[in-house]
């Protein structure tokens, strides 16, 4: 583990040429090994850089570091999740920014791909009841529930999912030696025992500004889909949206007062054209598959849920016979057209049944 550390604090050396590194040389240790002619091999590692990683390898003192951590990891029960291990999950590793090397205490499971929400620290009655809502059916139907484990909105998603015995990580803006904000060591203590909280800064790093957009990459780059609560006009809640956009993921947004500054930068995103949150079956299906519902629901009609139950079976059986299987070839055999077929593999994905990588599917291992 002391290469990996090695790897993420070479001056200048960021998480994209880190991924080159391990793709050419497998390994950090080899990396360290490596001749600077076997280095130059590397796409986009021109002499400057190169010149970065031998000054490296030549400064003991980023090595001794490194072996100090690992001390201090021991002594903090603080483990490591490297790029190469297959609890990182593969959509988060995508992210051309990811981290190589991740920081966690509690425990990873094989499926942390979940529903992110975040929202502003000052929150509203209506702002506690949306999380508590929604909190609460994500732990239910075993969804991981992430955030950001931040005052207000963040704590609130981490403290229902906690009491409803579901699986929720933060990601934090320090060292997981230290607990930020103070208040929170005693929800910090039940994240881990029902959870992760995972960190790309090594023990001893304080919290500072510039620390929380960089983590907020994160809780983007781990859900399945994102939810903002609440937000105003400067909220890091709208940075996290904004970089979950970016990734592709779907962001759903809870509609405010117009009057209300914990609302403005919500109904701005709204406005800006971003999904209006107003179920949490939201969370679990897609956009078309709720207006449906909802009006299923107006009429008191149970054949709409039940339909979509049909199906999921249906799309289950057949991957059950296949290894992988091309998306066309599994609508041709269940007789569906490809854009209904597709919404349910991404509701089936989401919950955590199916993998879809490009036109192929598979059930998950």
């Amino acid at each position: 583990m002391i290469y990996w550390i090695w790897l993420t604090k070479i001056p200048g050396i960021g998480p994209v040429m880190q991924k080159e590194l391990l793709r050419v040389f497998k390994t950090p240790e080899s990396v360290f090994d490596a001749s600077s002619v076997e280095l130059l091999k590397c796409t986009g590692l021109g002499k400057e850089k190169l010149k970065l990683i031998e000054k490296a390898r030549s400064n003991h003192r980023i090595l001794e570091s490194s072996k100090r951590i690992v001390k201090d990891l021991e002594k903090h029960n603080i483990k490591l999740l490297t790029y190469d291990d297959n609890l990182y999950p593969s959509m988060a590793k995508e992210i051309s920014d990811s981290p190589v090397l991740l920081y966690y205490k509690g425990h990873i499971r094989k499926e942390s791909m979940g529903v992110a929400i975040v929202g502003a620290r000052r929150c509203s009655s209506y702002g506690k009841r949306v999380v508590v809502d929604a909190a609460s059916h994500l732990a239910k139907h075993g969804i991981p529930v992430i955030s950001g484990m931040a005052k207000g909105i963040d704590s609130y998603a981490h403290t229902v999912c906690v009491k409803e015995s579901g699986y929720t990580i933060a990601f934090l803006g320090n060292g997981l030696d230290k607990v930020y904000p103070s208040e929170h060591t005693s929800l910090m203590e039940e994240i881990i025992d029902n959870g992760a909280v995972i960190s790309e800064y090594e023990p001893g790093v304080s919290p500072k500004k510039e620390h929380f957009p960089k983590r907020n990459r994160l809780i983007s780059g781990w859900a399945n889909k994102l939810l903002v609560v609440e937000a105003g006009v400067k909220s890091g809640a709208l940075i996290t949206a904004e970089l979950a956009k970016k990734y592709g993921r779907q962001v759903y947004v809870v509609p405010g007062e117009i009057y209300s500054v914990e609302s403005a930068g919500c109904n701005n995103l709204i406005a800006q054209g971003a999904e209006v949150f107003l179920c949490v079956d939201q969370l679990f299906m897609d956009d078309r598959d709720n207006r449906e519902l909802a009006e299923n629901r107006q009429m008191g009609s149970s054949e709409y849920i039940d339909s979509l139950k049909e199906l999921d079976k249906k799309i289950l059986q057949v991957l059950g016979k296949y290894q992988e299987i091309g998306i066309g070839e599994l609508c041709g055999i269940i007789g569906s057209n490809d854009e209904e077929i597709l919404e349910r593999l991404v509701m089936l994905e989401i919950g955590g049944r199916v993998v879809v990588r490009g036109d192929m599917a598979r059930l998950r291992e």
